[in-house]
């Protein structure tokens, strides 16, 4: 999103880019590995999931889709 944005995560900028048009934060979800940029994708309302270096962002990836009602199949 920074490339998109021109500004650098976590500037809010950096992920309003998402939400340029019209995509309400609610169905947005950003896996990131820093939390200072998870922190400032939940300030705009964005679902933020901690990228680990196990499976279980992947894990709770597939949980936020479920509740969607999409699924991508199976998490790794």
């Amino acid at each position: 999103v920074s490339s998109l944005s021109g500004r650098v995560k976590p500037h809010p900028a950096a992920w309003e880019v998402l939400l340029g048009d019209g995509t309400p934060p609610d169905a947005v979800v950003v896996v990131d590995d820093q939390r200072a940029n998870l922190d400032a994708a939940e300030a705009l309302g964005i679902t933020a999931i901690a990228a680990t270096g196990d499976d279980g962002w992947a894990h709770a990836l597939d949980a936020w889709l479920a509740s969607r009602g999409e699924d991508l199949g199976p998490a790794p």
